[in-house]
């Protein structure tokens, strides 16, 4: 090994071959840009005619092709500004500037054509689906794309694929309120597809309580509303209870003022009864049907009286009567004490002495001795009657449950709907008849013109200045070459 390695030593070098340098040659030239040669054409055909519309499509054509963002800018800049209604290119300026890395110009072209075409749903969406692609976006940026799309295009014939798209985004979300108040806007609106909205909206709130489909304050305003309406009624109630109570009380106040009377007259017409002459006694014949209630000296005075009348007196002398003669023997019997000196005989036409009744008040004696005082007992009594406290109805609390709450929401949306079904249906034969809403440089035929017409008539007829003036901007798209 070290003997090679000394031999590579010693070795004698190899003589090398002097070259000269090879002389610079200049770049080939490169071969001229059709594209190039092209886009300065039709600048300079579009600058001498700027209606010559074909022109300008290839302009813009062959522009996205070169990728030149500053040709592309001179291009779609000079466009715009002659057809700002054509929102198609508005979109693709915009895709320019996201292609070549600049979202800020893009959002700005956004705003551009929006406000150069405001009634144009397909550009509201491509701007909203642009903001959302956008890195950290918040999503009320979104959401403000959308609200502020649908103040222009939210009630246009056509706007469903708009209404589609904000959907999707909210569900996206998972927001129940703001998926709920979208289809309450959207039942409100004569869109095309309606009924299909109609149907989402049921299957989607069947299964959610009123808290996540009511916006707050809806729902407190509907909750208030019914706790009014309870409270109307149970105050209703309350007075119809009350109007009862008292209705039922001068009843039974009546009632006992007639039943008062009644017992004092009874009261008044017994002892005038009692106070009759009892000088017809019921014959002795009767025996065991003889009055009840008379004394045994009336029965023995009534005996004698008879006799007497029957019979002569002792001494001979016919008319004088037997009780004078039994006097006088009774006087000439010594020893024996008139009957008058031991007890006096009650007159005849004495009543018979009851007994106390104890129970019975000290005005209703009264009463049955004075008339004025009977008529006063009875006041007492019906003012006692009548003065009886009545219990008012105890008043329920009132609660409002969120079920109810809910279907209160859901049949105004039910009444929303079928308002909006009856505009939808006079509306659709002039939305029908416009086949081309959009804008395009071809005139459009004499049936869509006149029926433009007819349906501006109808909606100036109708007195809605909003629905009015959005069918004069729709119009304006569609017919933007027609100073008439």
């Amino acid at each position: 090994m070290d003997v090679e390695m000394e031999q590579v030593e010693h070795a004698a070098p190899v003589p090398t071959k002097e070259t000269s340098p090879a002389p610079e040659t200049a770049p080939a030239a490169a071969p001229p840009n059709p594209d190039l040669e092209t886009y300065n054409q039709r600048w300079q055909t579009v600058q001498a005619d700027p209606q010559d519309f074909a022109s300008w499509t290839s302009l813009l054509t062959i522009a996205d092709r070169l990728d030149d963002i500053e040709k592309i800018r001179a291009a779609y800049d000079a466009f715009l500004a002659e057809y700002p209604l054509c929102y198609g290119y508005w979109k693709k300026y915009a895709d320019a500037e996201v292609r070549h890395q600049d979202n800020d110009m893009a959002a700005h072209v956004y705003e551009r054509g929006v406000a150069a075409t405001p009634y144009s749903g397909d550009l509201w969406a491509h701007y909203a689906a642009f903001k959302k692609g956008l890195p950290d976006v918040a999503a009320d940026d979104v959401r403000s794309i959308y609200e502020r799309g649908l103040a222009y295009v939210g009630s246009d014939y056509n706007s469903q694929t708009f209404w589609d798209k904000y959907f999707a985004f909210e569900q996206e979300g998972g927001s129940t309120l703001h998926i709920a108040s979208l289809y309450s806007r959207v039942l409100g609106c004569p869109v095309r597809d309606l009924d299909r909205y109609y149907t989402s909206f049921k299957n989607y709130i069947h299964p959610l309580a009123a808290a996540q489909i009511v916006q707050p304050n809806e729902y407190d305003a509907i909750r208030l509303r019914l706790e009014s309406e309870r409270a109307v009624e149970q105050a209703k109630t309350a007075e119809a209870a009350k109007a009862a109570a008292e209705a039922k009380a001068e009843v039974e106040a009546a009632k006992a003022a007639a039943e008062a009377k009644a017992k004092a007259d009874a009261d008044l017409v017994t002892p005038a009864v009692k106070a009759e002459p009892t000088a017809e006694l019921p014959k002795v014949e009767g025996g065991a049907g003889a009055v009840e209630g008379t004394t045994d000296a009336e029965m023995e005075l009534a005996v004698d009286e008879k006799h007497s009348d029957a019979a002569p007196a002792a001494n001979g002398d016919v008319d004088q009567p037997m009780a004078e003669v039994k006097q006088e023997d009774t006087e000439m019997v010594p020893g024996t004490a008139p009957e008058a000196d031991a007890a006096p005989a009650a007159p005849l036409d004495a009543p018979p002495e009851q007994p106390e009744d104890i129970s019975k008040p000290e005005s209703d004696s009264k009463a049955a001795d004075d008339p004025a005082a009977a008529d006063a007992t009875i006041t007492s009594h019906a003012g006692v009657a009548g003065a009886e406290p009545t219990e008012p109805p105890k008043t329920e609390p009132i609660v409002v449950t969120d079920e109810e709450i809910k279907q209160v929401w859901v049949r105004q949306q039910d009444e929303l709907y079928e308002q909006t079904k009856q505009e939808l249906l006079r509306r659709k034969p002039f939305e029908d008849a416009a086949r081309r809403p959009y804008f395009h440089i071809k005139p459009l035929d004499g049936v869509q013109l006149f029926n433009w017409i007819r349906y501006l008539d109808y909606m100036e007829a109708r007195g809605d200045h909003a629905a009015t003036v959005t069918l004069y901007e729709r119009c304006l798209v569609a017919c933007a070459n027609y100073p008439g």
